[in-house]
């Protein structure tokens, strides 16, 4: 029973893995470089990975999921949206 529960749990994760990694490619494919850069070294990717999990759970696309996290990312690093900043790189 408890190697079951265990091969229940990993395959969870398999799937919730195999979905942030379809938002990630989405992400880098559809959006600009910037919310790309933020979505890989923002200090808030724990918090994304389960808010990606969460959307995956409930049943949502990948677009709707990329579209909101890009929306919040845009909306909690607006000052990182200007050009004045990404010319100090």
């Amino acid at each position: 029973m408890r190697n079951k529960k265990k091969l229940h749990l990993a395959k969870m994760r398999a799937l919730e893995q195999c979905f942030y990694m379809d938002v990630h490619s989405y992400i880098l494919a559809e959006y600009q470089p910037r919310i790309a850069y933020l979505f890989e070294r923002s200090e808030t990717s724990e918090r994304i990975i389960e808010l990606i999990n969460k959307y995956f759970w409930g049943g949502n696309t990948v677009q709707h999921t990329a579209g909101h996290v890009a929306q919040l990312l845009k909306s909690k690093y607006s000052d990182q949206f200007t050009d004045k900043y990404w010319n100090n790189f």
